[in-house]
């Protein structure tokens, strides 16, 4: 009998050897409790990043106090072995061991440190702005809508805008003796916090009488609304909003620009040629505009926000990206993956084009991408005949094009724009540019350089005549249906109730974007996190972290 038991575990030990993919059978053994006064010894080489007490993160570190000691545990292994990138956690945990790492992660866990808003009021800087700004309220009034003729309202300007005029006059570009003498009272930290309180301040309508027509001044206002709104209500950073303003000191700043006084060639050129008489009239239309507020506090809406930063672009591309211009792009329907390439070649200085590099300077890659799926999603219109060139004879011509550009000029390359349906003096224009040098793309200049004058004209009438194509943009999902996908495994608005999953609830929102961007670009690597950042756009991103970071 005994005998014959032996031969059965003999059989069972073989059988167990025989699976390679399973362990080897293990005697579990207690897990022994982390030393937490080891663990705060050790993790005083996280402090500078983490805090002690695991929430005063630095530099776009998470907050970590109180998140689930396996999780912590399974990051800090992950680092160790190199299958996380990030060089700084690498070496911090290069040198511990396994003892070491366990006693950290027990610390960390173990800590009730409340988690702090993550998305931090500028109520300092506002409060430090505010007090700086009583020098300024004698001209400018005590919440920056000026009552003084010629004494233009801050209240409500764009901050970038308020800081560029301030360092205008204090390096002398602009001139004024009493602005020029606040260049030895106001240091940098100063002008940006007063800066700041004059952008947050609601603006109001001038009650400083008008002299001059403001109908008259509506028809003249038409030159403008491409930077400044076409009422003078701008969301663009790097332009003043002229809603509003008193009639005295918009008159004064047109006749200084039109006479050479202030410098700036965009709007010296704008200006040119105007009389006193149709610079009055032009301020008091501006001053009798209600000031708008562009404000995101109503909700997620990428688009609508796109539409109101697009109104910059109206007076040469039209209203819904159809160009108003001769030898101006039309941009509905192209796709948003070129337009933002392109948009972020003209901010980035790649492109060059005065107006162009001025308007797009100040966006953001969000801005970008909210602008390029706007534009994207518009319904393209037949453009303007082409005034020369034969069609016929660009047909032909056309074929060396569809290899890159599609058939008949519809890319189906989302880097690649479609040719179909735009403007013929605009490609001619950006031939001849390829040609020339001035545009830096190899293919291209390759392409034109064997084609002659004639040939670029015939491929622009071609192309013009071709149907633009309506591009099928998917909406932007709003962050409250994205989170359902999220708390699946991280629990309902973020609070982990699974010990191998992080906490997201009230998270650092700068951490939580930068992660799923190295979820996306693979740098974090996690099959599931990838497969549901990969579809994630960027503005999608942002909201998602926002929304948990709130929580």
């Amino acid at each position: 009998m005994k005998r014959c038991l032996g031969f059965w575990v003999f059989l069972a030990l073989m059988l167990l050897g025989c699976d390679r993919d399973a362990p080897p059978p293990a005697i579990a053994a207690p897990v022994a409790a982390p030393d937490v006064t080891l663990g705060k010894r050790v993790a005083a080489s996280c402090f500078a990043c983490h805090g002690g007490d695991g929430v005063n993160a630095r530099g776009g570190a998470p907050f970590i106090a109180g998140q689930p000691a396996e999780y912590l545990l399974n990051a800090l292994r992950a680092y160790a072995k190199g299958d996380r990138d990030h060089e700084a956690m690498k070496t911090a945990v290069a040198a511990l061991n396994e003892v070491e790492i366990k006693a950290v992660a027990g610390y960390y866990a173990g800590l009730t440190s409340p988690w702090k808003a993550a998305r931090p009021r500028d109520d300092k800087l506002l409060a430090e702005g505010k007090a700086a700004s009583k020098a300024c309220q004698s001209c400018h009034g005590a919440d920056g809508n000026s009552t003084r003729a010629a004494t233009p309202s801050l209240a409500g300007l764009p901050r970038p805008y308020i800081e560029s005029a301030l360092h205008d006059y204090f390096s002398g570009k602009r001139r004024d003796p009493v602005m020029g003498f606040f260049k030895h009272a106001l240091d940098a930290k100063t002008t940006e916090a007063i800066a700041a309180y004059f952008a947050a301040q609601r603006r109001v309508k001038s009650t400083v009488p008008s002299q001059g027509g403001a109908a008259a001044g509506k028809v003249l206002a038409a030159r403008c609304a491409g930077c400044h709104g076409r009422t003078g209500s701008t969301p663009h950073p790097a332009m003043p909003s002229l809603a509003g303003h008193n009639a005295e000191y918009l008159f004064q700043a047109v006749t200084a620009y039109r006479d050479g006084l202030r410098r700036h060639d965009l709007m010296r050129q704008a200006v040119a040629g105007l009389s006193d008489k149709q610079a009055r009239e032009l301020a008091a239309y501006y001053a009798s505009q209600p000031p708008l507020l562009f404000s995101t506090a109503g909700g997620f809406d990428p688009l609508g926000e796109a539409e109101r930063i697009a109104s910059s672009c109206s007076a040469c591309h039209g209203g819904a990206g159809e160009p108003a211009l001769r030898g101006v792009p039309a941009l509905a329907g192209l796709h948003p993956v070129y337009l933002a390439s392109a948009i972020k070649a003209y901010r980035d200085g790649e492109r060059k084009h005065a107006m162009m590099n001025l308007l797009v300077a100040y966006l953001s890659d969000a801005d970008i991408e909210k602008l390029s799926f706007y534009f994207a999603g518009q319904t393209p219109s037949p453009v303007a005949p082409a005034r020369t060139g034969d069609a016929a004879a660009g047909e032909v011509l056309s074929v060396a094009c569809s290899g890159c550009h599609g058939e008949r000029g519809v890319s189906t390359a989302a880097g690649t724009p479609s040719l179909a349906g735009q403007d013929a003096l605009y490609f001619a224009k950006a031939m001849q540019a390829y040609a020339g040098g001035e545009r830096e793309l190899e293919e291209m200049q390759n392409a034109v350089k064997e084609l002659s004058p004639q040939a670029r004209e015939d491929l622009a009438a071609y192309f013009a005549a071709q149907p633009a194509p309506q591009l099928e943009v998917k909406a932007f999902e709003a962050p409250e249906i994205l989170a359902q996908k999220c708390d699946r495994c991280h629990g309902e608005r973020g609070y982990s109730r699974d010990p191998a999953k992080p906490r997201l609830a009230g998270q650092a929102e700068v951490y939580l974007l930068n992660a799923l961007q190295a979820y996306k670009n693979g740098t974090r690597v996690s099959s599931a996190m990838h497969a549901m950042s990969d579809v994630l756009r960027l503005v999608e991103m942002q909201a998602i972290a926002a929304y948990y970071a709130r929580q």
